[in-house]
């Protein structure tokens, strides 16, 4: 269903923090496992930006350059 790799990066190192690569299959076991993860707060995602509906080309540009380190949101109000 799922694999998991820990990571040891440099600046989680002395930090209390683990990073972990997670493979999950795309199916309904895969995405069930992970929203269990996610409701025990076992998981977080880094959001390297936030950017309104207006700005969502820029947002998608900035995806494309392939420099991000997290999850671009989109906020639609």
């Amino acid at each position: 269903m799922w694999s998991r790799f820990a990571v040891r990066s440099r600046p989680a190192v002395g930090r209390q923090v683990r990073a972990v690569i997670l493979l999950v299959e795309h199916d309904q076991a895969g995405i069930r496992a992970v929203a269990g993860l996610a409701d025990r707060g076992k998981l977080r995602a880094h959001v390297s930006g936030t950017f309104p509906l207006a700005e969502g080309a820029q947002a998608h540009a900035l995806g494309e350059t392939g420099h991000t380190t997290g999850k671009l949101v989109i906020t639609v109000r």
